[in-house]
């Protein structure tokens, strides 16, 4: 069976899944929205005929760029290329001492200042990791602050509910000229899953809907998990995670047609000696290949974790389950490459040395995706001749004037070291080090701070709390 035939089938079962089945909506705003569009309702099923739900899919953007304040780093997605996403979501940290902690603001800040002094990262912000020193009802707005004032790349936002979601965008506004300058075109970027199997929750379903009035794009994503939340075979388990993206995406359109969105990954996997779900595992990587297969088939832009591990510290089986989810990323072609850098333990953690590690990795990915030049200079057929049988290169001015731009000079990599581990290990400190000494926050104008301020105070952010992020964005600290 050809590959675009397996497509076929698994699209196939998913529109069955969406007709027979349907996807269980517990909002009554999300039933109505779909009754209004042609969605047959039943109670709190909402079941959607193929031909409904691809005119609604059709509506959203196979491609569209994200702006960041620094037109530098605006996002094409959908154009082709790999951008570099930060970790998401950790509660813990482990520092540079080995310890495993709770996470804190002042991490989040170093892990900010991280990305922002690295042109690999045109995105910056999400759940870097979680500061746990903060209550639940304050924590995502002061994330968002400190995203807010601490980057100028296109902007990440953490989860939140209805309330959050919107003050977040409210926040935004303050930076981009206002509601109407803002909602224009894509500044930010935003993460939302489903509750496994074939149902979404309410908050889901608000969050989208002040996206789509925003029209800000968000990346959609299943909570599949093979033999737990879906059918242990990856055929059935994939096409339960497409029908749930799709009916998600689909509502975007309802609400507000070409709102941009990511089509995420439909299956994670599962050990099933333990029954815990499994992330650096050979099923992930089959599920990037079929979110950018996928994506492809329905005309969206597509999402996959880029150098995720279950293994608890920085070790070998980091280092080839990252390798692993990371060269499938670039080899399917993916757009947005989330956990780019640093995460491990199952997302449960987030760790200095292996995001030194991992921003390596996606540099040697990057230079592997390029090709070679192939034109008289590059050819050097005159030089070779000129030099003969037996000659030297290494002294040419043809070498000297090529050689930065033909090899890769790794920053992070021993090619011969009497020390390994020390000198390994130096290697990372020094480049950690380097990126937080670059950083330096971004000028912003009074009354855009003011602003942004006031609305944030507003929505029940302490000053005292937004201050707290001022100093360590100023702090010179170089170590957590």
């Amino acid at each position: 069976m050809t590959f675009e035939n397996k497509l076929q089938k698994i699209h196939d079962a998913s529109m069955g899944l969406l007709a027979k089945s349907g996807i269980r909506y517990p909002s009554p705003t999300a039933l109505d929205i779909f009754k209004k569009h042609g969605a047959d309702v039943e109670g709190d099923i909402v079941r959607i005929d193929e031909s409904t739900l691809i005119k609604y899919i059709g509506k959203a953007p196979a491609r569209f760029t994200i702006e960041a304040r620094n037109p530098k780093y605006n996002v094409d997605m959908g154009g082709g290329g790999h951008y570099a996403v930060p970790a998401y979501g950790s509660p813990y940290v482990e520092d540079f001492t080995g310890e495993t902690r709770y996470s804190t603001l002042k991490d989040f800040i170093y892990f900010l200042k991280q990305i922002e002094a690295l042109d690999d990262f045109h995105i910056n912000g999400g759940i870097l990791c979680q500061p746990n020193e903060y209550e639940a009802g304050i924590v995502t707005l002061l994330m968002w602050y400190a995203i807010l004032r601490g980057s100028e790349k296109v902007l990440f936002c953490p989860a939140g509910n209805e309330k959050e979601t919107r003050t977040m965008m409210e926040m935004a506004c303050n930076l981009f000229g206002g509601r109407d300058e803002f909602s224009r075109s894509a500044k930010t970027v935003y993460l939302v899953d489903s509750v496994s199997p074939l149902q979404m929750d309410a908050r889901t379903v608000d969050v989208i809907r002040v996206l789509a009035e925003y029209r800000q794009p968000f990346s959609f994503t299943s909570g599949v998990i093979t033999g737990l939340t879906g059918p242990v075979t990856l055929a059935g388990a994939i096409a339960v995670g497409n029908a749930e993206i799709l009916s998600g995406i689909a509502l975007a359109q309802m609400i507000e047609e070409g709102t941009p969105a990511i089509y995420g990954i439909p299956v994670s996997g599962a050990d099933m000696r333990t029954s815990r779900a499994v992330f650096g595992a050979p099923e992930m990587c089959i599920g990037i290949r079929y979110a950018a297969k996928l994506a492809k088939f329905y005309g969206l832009p597509s999402r996959g974790p880029a150098a995720i591990s279950d293994a608890a510290y920085p070790s070998q089986q980091c280092a080839f389950e990252s390798m692993m989810t990371m060269s499938a990323c670039f080899n399917e072609g993916l757009d947005f490459l989330l956990h780019t850098a640093g995460c491990q333990d199952s997302f449960n953690s987030i760790s200095p040395q292996k995001f030194a590690v991992d921003v390596e990795l996606f540099r040697r990915m990057n230079y592997l995706d390029r090709d070679i030049a192939v034109d008289e200079d590059s050819l050097a057929v005159a030089l070779t001749m000129e030099t003969g049988h037996g000659g030297n290169y290494l002294t040419c001015d043809h070498t000297l004037a090529n050689f930065k731009k033909s090899l890769y000079i790794p920053q992070i990599g021993l090619r011969y070291s009497s020390d390994f581990d020390n000198e390994f290990d130096a290697q990372i400190t020094k480049f950690l080090k380097k990126n937080v000494k670059k950083y330096a926050v971004p000028n912003m104008e009074a009354h855009d701070i003011s602003g942004l301020r006031s609305t944030a105070a507003a929505s029940g952010l302490p000053e005292e709390f937004m201050d707290a992020v001022e100093r360590l964005l100023e702090e010179r600290f170089e170590t957590i």
